[in-house]
């Protein structure tokens, strides 16, 4: 099973809360990698964490694409069928969505 954590949309972390997830055997951070003025600042501390890196691809997935750093793994999109007048989708309808 992977653990992870649900931060960095926007502001960095403090790294000694990132420190003490990492302790309790979260193993992944998933973030926003979109247009932010803090987008380098949050890329940077996630990679320094030595968390794997899980980068949502919110608004312009193949803009976003090249801000996505070596070994990190993408989401196109956030949820697509959530807050939407969309049905429930499967894995595959969520991956032609895009």
């Amino acid at each position: 099973m992977i653990v992870g954590l649900n931060a960095g949309f926007g502001d960095p972390l403090p790294t000694d809360r990132l420190e003490a997830m990492k302790a309790k055997g979260v193993t992944l951070v998933r973030s926003w990698i979109g247009p932010s003025e803090h987008r380098e600042a949050v890329r940077t501390q996630i990679a320094l964490s030595g968390l794997q890196p899980l980068y949502i691809l919110l608004y312009d997935p193949l803009s976003e694409l090249d801000a996505v750093p070596d070994g990190a793994w993408v989401e196109l999109g956030n949820e697509p069928n959530i807050g939407r007048d969309l049905p429930t989708m499967s894995p595959v309808q969520y991956a032609t969505y895009y």
